[in-house]
């Protein structure tokens, strides 16, 4: 467990100590849950006021049921950590949460309280959740970067959105986490993308787009013995490779190649200068213009244009930027027929 798990955890467990105190004055009941090896005593009218699973629960729930045998709960114990800190915070800790810079921790708790709302139906819960913590990961200049716990998250989450009405939310956090892989991009994941190999299981979409990376890698970046790595890994790794050379030998033309070159003439200036000739050639009549009135067209057309704020999107190499639905086909041994 993090030494951020360890102080929600203390931080939830105080304040749970602080509501039981103040349940118990008004008569309010409380409940055993266990979660992973941990016993916690938790208020019934804290659970049970966002959530229709609780009050379903509890209405079920023989008189002191709940006591004498703790009720086991299917989760994890960070996601269970952010939704106890969600149901304890005061005002004065919501206020210095909401108001604290964007932050890997801060998206991770909020990540977490949406996989514990959406197990527990608390739906306005997940939904606020969720729009907060990736409005931070989409902000233009994020200064924080996607290490192995948040793509965790962020795949989780990206899970259980799948087939819903809103499956821009799936997109988006895949996106993120494809983000985070790329190799001018900064943190744990572009220098070893290894590390998001267990939590990608089961998204295809997101495991080609490691394999990819790790490809990029060269050899410098030993994936052959590294102990992470899965047998079926390695197996569609060596198929990713020999399908991804093959195109580019010509036999298709799917992913275009890289290029880092740049015309001589692309610089601001040369581009300018290249659109006014062509401006000039293009329309004869503007030649029996003064000099003056050309000097004006000439200034308004270079004039400065306002700058419009791109929607966020993921980096993405330029050889898969345009295939990125198909890039799994490249890693998928079951179309080789290898009989393993």
């Amino acid at each position: 467990m993090s030494s951020s798990d360890l102080s929600l955890l203390s931080g939830c467990m105080s304040l749970a100590a602080v509501g039981r105190g103040v349940d118990e004055l008004e008569g309010d009941e409380t409940i055993q849950l266990k979660v992973g090896n941990r016993l916690y005593r938790v208020s019934k009218s804290r659970l049970s006021l966002r959530s229709p699973f609780f009050r379903g629960l509890f209405q079920l729930l023989k008189v002191g049921e709940g006591d004498r045998t703790p009720i086991s709960l299917e989760v994890k114990e960070p996601e269970w950590l952010a939704y106890l800190w969600f149901i304890h915070a005061d005002p004065l800790a919501w206020d210095i949460f909401s108001t604290s810079p964007a932050s890997t921790e801060k998206c991770a708790r909020l990540l977490g309280l949406v996989l514990a709302a959406q197990l527990f139906l608390a739906v306005e819960v997940a939904q606020w959740a969720v729009d907060e913590a990736l409005g931070m990961l989409t902000q233009p200049g994020r200064a924080f970067y996607v290490d192995a716990e948040l793509a965790r998250l962020l795949l989780s989450v990206a899970s259980c959105y799948r087939g819903s009405a809103d499956c821009t939310i799936t997109t988006i956090c895949q996106d993120v986490v494809c983000d985070a892989l790329h190799p001018n991009r900064p943190g744990e994941l572009s220098e070893d993308p290894i590390r998001a190999l267990e939590a990608a299981r089961g998204n295809n979409f997101v495991l080609a787009h490691i394999y990819f990376y790790i490809l990029l890698k060269g050899q410098n970046y030993d994936w052959k013995r590294d102990i992470r790595m899965r047998p079926v890994d390695r197996v569609r790794l060596l198929c990713g490779n020999c399908s991804l050379l093959h195109q580019k030998s010509g036999a298709r033309r799917t992913f275009p190649e890289l290029t880092h070159s740049r015309p001589a003439s692309s610089s601001p200036s040369g581009v300018a200068q290249g659109r006014w000739a062509a401006l000039w050639a293009t329309y004869p009549l503007l030649s029996s213009l003064n000099f003056a009135a050309k000097n004006v067209l000439q200034a308004a057309y270079r004039a400065p244009r306002r700058q419009v704020t791109a929607p966020w999107g993921p980096v993405m190499d330029a050889r898969i930027a345009t295939a990125r639905g198909e890039l799994w086909e490249h890693f998928d041994e079951q179309l080789w027929d290898l009989g393993l």
